[in-house]
């Protein structure tokens, strides 16, 4: 078992630890308060949100565009078309 000066070294320690991170913390804050970034979280996050759905959009239309694309050669090839005058159909990306 460890001996009483090892204990209070032990407690010494934990308080300091635990005081100079409520000093970080609060340093943090202040920080936040004097510059005004309190706020700005909730601006970040709706600007993220739109910029969000606006991409998915965009991704929809882009999809959607591709599956029209390969309607039109489907058609095309059984009207009898020659399929080799036809560039090659879009690649499909995955990440």
């Amino acid at each position: 078992m460890a001996d009483d000066q090892t204990k209070d070294a032990l407690g010494t320690a934990v308080t300091w630890l635990g005081g100079t991170g409520v000093l970080a913390a609060f340093g943090v804050f202040m920080r936040g308060v004097l510059t005004g970034t309190t706020g700005q979280e909730a601006e970040v996050r709706k600007a993220l949100q739109e910029e969000n759905k606006r991409l998915r959009a965009r991704a929809r239309y882009a999809m959607d565009w591709e599956d029209h694309c390969r309607d039109a050669r489907r058609e095309a090839e059984r009207l009898g078309f020659d399929a080799a005058k036809w560039p090659p159909d879009p690649k499909e990306e995955d990440e």
